[in-house]
């Protein structure tokens, strides 16, 4: 679907670029009216200073879905600067935002856009996430977009080593192991299935998953979707795709199996 640019947000876009001594610059989601800072080079601050949104049907549907959902956690792994965790912090029925991100520069930005929201209501985790707890080494992605920085893939612009959790292991650390869940998004570049792989109680509590589903980066990195689809079906759950008009539709698993895209996928616990 085919967006018009806002004038008045592009204008400010370009216009910051002639201050070069401040490269983090406010932009405002329309539809919400929420606040983000982010660096005026990244993917993030173009969109929605240019159309008010990023993600807008996943956007949409993470709302629609927290409302119908029992008082919980929004889990969100691969928070960047904090779009689906602000906009879940300021939702109904969200008790605790638990945010995953393991990039320093991005984890101080999803700090300040919580608060220059008032959500008050998150917790901030500095860490990759994955199957095992220990260390891995994060690898940099160019500064047009920080939200495809890698655990999996080295792109030749620098890398640091960053704590790795177990989402099992980190919210019994938190003292959420008993909290149900009624929405996880995932989005770490290929990684999903470690992450699915070290979330075996939890799953048994979440209603609702949302994850960018990329076989050639996960296989790239040694990891499988197959096994992610066969474990998400074994724990109950029936994959969705958004369609042109940004409508929920059913796929099935046989296809996923045979798709070689990125696209981002919905797994709803079967009724």
């Amino acid at each position: 679907m085919s967006r018009r640019p806002r004038l008045i947000g592009a204008a400010a876009y370009f216009t910051a670029w002639l201050i070069p001594w401040k490269p983090i610059i406010r932009v405002r989601a329309a539809e919400s009216g929420l606040v983000f800072f982010a660096h005026r080079r990244d993917v993030s601050a173009r969109h929605i200073a240019k159309y008010g949104t990023r993600e807008p049907h996943l956007t949409r549907w993470i709302g629609c879905e927290l409302a119908r959902a029992k008082p919980g956690l929004f889990i969100d792994v691969g928070a960047n600067i904090g779009w689906h965790a602000v906009h879940a912090a300021k939702g109904g029925n969200v008790k605790t935002v638990v945010a995953f991100e393991p990039d320093p520069a991005n984890l101080a930005l999803l700090d300040r856009n919580l608060s220059a929201n008032g959500a008050d209501n998150a917790v901030l985790v500095g860490a990759a996430v994955g199957a095992r707890r220990g260390t891995i080494r994060l690898h940099r992605y160019k500064p047009s977009n920080t939200g495809r920085h890698s655990t999996l893939t080295a792109y030749g612009y620098g890398s640091r080593i960053v704590p790795l959790v177990d989402l099992d292991g980190a919210l019994d650390d938190l003292g959420l192991a008993e909290d149900d869940v009624g929405v996880m998004k995932i989005d770490v570049e290929g990684g999903e299935p470690a992450v699915i792989a070290g979330a075996g109680r939890m799953l048994k509590r979440t209603r609702a998953i949302v994850l960018e589903f990329s076989p050639a980066l996960s296989q790239a990195g040694g990891l499988s979707t197959n096994e992610l689809l066969d474990r998400l079906s074994a724990e109950g759950f029936a994959p969705f795709h958004f369609d042109e008009q940004g409508e929920l539709a059913p796929i099935d698993v046989a296809a996923l199996r045979r798709f070689e895209q990125q696209t981002d996928l919905v797994f709803l616990r079967k009724q």
